[in-house]
């Protein structure tokens, strides 16, 4: 695979990089993180990928990035949020 200065990749194979493409895009069994994914690689092709090098190529050639949660407002009532969800009402089948 070709990097953005497009020179070849000396770690990531074809076969390495067409095997990420399939698990990045896989919803049935998805990678968890970037931790997960160098995990997976060095289990499935015996590489050892350093977890910043293969950041940055997930997040060059595949578009990758983590997600966060988003914090919960500090006064949030947990009891209004119950009643919202109790009188709230279900979406209709149109």
């Amino acid at each position: 695979m070709d990097l953005p200065n497009n020179r070849p990749s000396k770690i990531i194979t074809t076969e390495i990089h067409d095997a990420l493409n399939t698990k990045v895009n896989s919803s049935d069994v998805p990678l968890l993180g970037y931790w997960e994914a160098q995990q997976w690689i060095e289990e499935e092709f015996g590489v050892k990928i350093k977890y910043h090098w293969l950041r940055k190529y997930l997040i060059t050639h595949f578009g990758t990035k983590l997600k966060s949660p988003r914090k919960s407002h500090h006064i949030k009532d947990d009891q209004a949020v119950e009643a919202f969800k109790k009188t709230a009402m279900p979406d209709k089948a149109i």
